[in-house]
């Protein structure tokens, strides 16, 4: 009853905060995959930038930049998104990273 009671207090405070406000949510979609390398789009919308991860090496590529990313951050998380997937060893064909 204790634990009940307390993630019921939680959920209170969170709806209280509402929905977090200015989260950037990049769209990733994989738009090559070949033996030696995988590309992947990222953004949002029609504004997009380009990845390139080399499988063997694990090494990352920014091909073009987002012209929505004023500042590198964009990349920077897409890029972490890209290299967590190359750890799991699977590409998928869309995904997403929301920060």
């Amino acid at each position: 009853m204790m634990l009940l009671s307390s993630i019921s207090m939680l959920a209170r405070e969170l709806a209280k905060i509402g929905p977090k406000r200015n989260m950037a949510i990049l769209q990733m979609d994989k738009i090559a995959d070949t033996e030696e390398y995988v590309e992947c789009s990222f953004g949002r919308d029609a504004d997009i930038g380009v990845l390139r991860l080399n499988k063997a090496r694990g090494t990352l590529l920014v091909l073009s930049e987002c012209p929505l990313d004023k500042n590198g951050g964009w990349s920077q998380r897409a890029s972490m998104r890209l290299a967590r997937l190359w750890k799991e060893g699977v590409y998928p064909e869309k995904t997403e990273w929301a920060s």
